[in-house]
């Protein structure tokens, strides 16, 4: 198949060509009485590259393009050869002058490729290398290129959330699914329903953001290894995890271990020791979820208290007082975690506090009555702020 369409009006004069051999569709385009650009695309099988080039010829059908004789054309492409190169400054030397520039800038910035002219946008080369110095490009691309696949897989690898600005035939397209989850998980939210229950994909995808756990197949929700990997990378994402693995004591004492909280844990474990002394080593406040037979312990207490003092907040009261009175421990004053909220463009401030700053922070602590207090409001010259 070798075909030529072309399209004129008061504006523009270009033409459009394709030809088929064997896997490969080859695309020339261009102005009129130039030898314009090309593009070569290889699919999986001679079927689908023939399918490919006459879905492309019926699209530029449709645009308004014509059909022309190949042959006719050859003998213009001739006579336009046998001229000499345009003199300094023509049009054409100046388009190439254009070509290199914009060349430049989106091997600098990819998204210098949103500002260039139409032509460039539908340049293969200038596409390519924008897309492979950032993915995000791709939403700038001519529509020809957000379905070509080696342009495609290009961007997903620079930026893998750039597939969302690709043609829906490549978001179920596996190889560059899998491609683009392995650079950011958050891909697993664009592709085709069928790969979130693909193991391979939903695994590569919760590596790189646990909390994709919760868009993958049920089935997977329950898979060990894929459930673990998720929780290392996000111990949030423990939320997601099927209820038989949230029973299982050895995978949820790995959970634990990694950041897992004990409020998704079944009734059960909340009351297992060991379970609970590691949710607790991660984080005092874990502390919370256990059963109520264990915040009542006396022995299991000074062990929890051990791993880390701020879960005496969570203990019975009775034995609280119990064991604030025997001095069997101190009330702890030491934060584990401090939470800044702010409106949006907000200021956030961190840093260093003096013994004096110290010695207010541990009785307003304990007062519970640090909101609003002089040390809050007060900028202190070793304390860093950021804002936005």
């Amino acid at each position: 198949m070798a075909k030529r369409y072309e399209y004129k009006d008061a504006k523009s004069s270009k033409f459009w060509e394709v030809s088929v051999s064997g896997k490969k569709v080859n695309i020339r385009y261009g102005k009129l009485g130039t030898d314009g650009q090309t593009s070569l695309k290889e699919l999986s099988t001679p079927a689908e590259a023939q399918a490919h080039a006459e879905k492309q010829a019926a699209g530029k059908v449709k645009k308004g393009y014509k059909e022309a004789k190949v042959k006719a054309v050859k003998k213009v492409a001739k006579k336009k050869a046998a001229k000499k190169a345009p003199a300094k400054g023509t049009a054409d030397q100046v388009d190439q002058k254009a070509r290199k520039a914009i060349l430049k800038a989106v091997k600098k910035d990819g998204l210098a490729l949103e500002h260039a002219d139409k032509v460039f946008k539908a340049d293969p080369e200038v596409v390519l290398a924008a897309v492979k110095q950032d993915g995000w490009a791709l939403e700038h691309a001519d529509k020809i290129f957000k379905a070509d696949r080696e342009i495609v897989l290009a961007a997903v690898k620079q930026r893998g959330d750039s597939l969302k600005y690709a043609d829906k035939s490549l978001k179920a397209d596996r190889e560059v699914v899998l491609k683009a989850s392995k650079e950011d998980g958050y891909a697993l939210m664009i592709v085709d329903k069928i790969f979130k229950a693909d193991r391979e994909i939903v695994l590569a995808a919760v590596k790189q953001a646990g909390l994709t756990l919760d868009l993958a197949a049920k089935s997977l929700k329950a898979d060990r290894e894929i459930a673990l990997a998720a929780v290392k990378n996000y111990g949030g994402a423990l939320e997601y995890v099927d209820k038989s693995l949230k029973a299982d004591r050895g995978f949820m004492l790995m959970a634990m271990k990694h950041g897992g909280s004990l409020s998704y844990a079944a009734k059960s474990l909340k009351a297992d020791r060991e379970v609970v002394l590691a949710a607790v080593k991660t984080y005092g406040g874990e502390f919370e979820y256990a059963d109520k037979s264990l915040k009542a312990d006396h022995e299991f207490m000074l062990k929890v208290v051990k791993q880390d003092g701020s879960a005496l907040e969570y203990a019975d009261k009775n034995l609280k007082a119990e064991l604030l009175a025997a001095g069997d421990v101190e009330e702890s004053t030491k934060p584990t975690r401090i939470y800044s909220k702010t409106e949006p463009a907000g200021e956030i401030s961190a840093g260093k506090l003096d013994d004096s700053e110290v010695s207010l922070l541990r009785e307003l602590y304990l007062k519970d009555s640090l909101k609003g207090s002089e040390l809050v409001a007060h900028e202190q010259n070793n304390i860093g702020h950021t804002y936005g």
